[in-house]
């Protein structure tokens, strides 16, 4: 139940560029529905300005960095909680 540190490496990138990595996330702390729904005891019977609630509430965390590659190689870590799903975006700055 210890966080993971993922290391990538993506080859073939632009040559000696500024990349964005984009990390949204979804863990038991951030952006859970079933974390929100359960504050509200699993309720069934929700009305509209609950599922409006909900739906504000549970976004993914998104967090930032600017790694640049190394000739044509782009390394970075992402660091991941237990139980937390993250999709990654990454591209080149132009």
């Amino acid at each position: 139940m210890d966080p993971i540190e993922l290391t990538f490496t993506l080859r073939n990138m632009p040559r000696n560029a500024v990349c964005t990595v984009k990390a949204r996330s979804i863990s038991e702390r951030e952006g859970s529905i079933l974390g929100e729904w359960q504050q509200l005891r699993f309720e069934r019977d929700l009305k509209p300005h609950d599922i409006r609630y909900l739906h504000q509430a549970c976004f993914p965390r998104l967090a930032m960095s600017t790694p640049q590659t190394q000739d044509t190689t782009l390394r970075f870590t992402q660091t991941v909680q237990p139980n937390e799903v993250v999709f990654l975006h990454v591209y080149a700055r132009e």
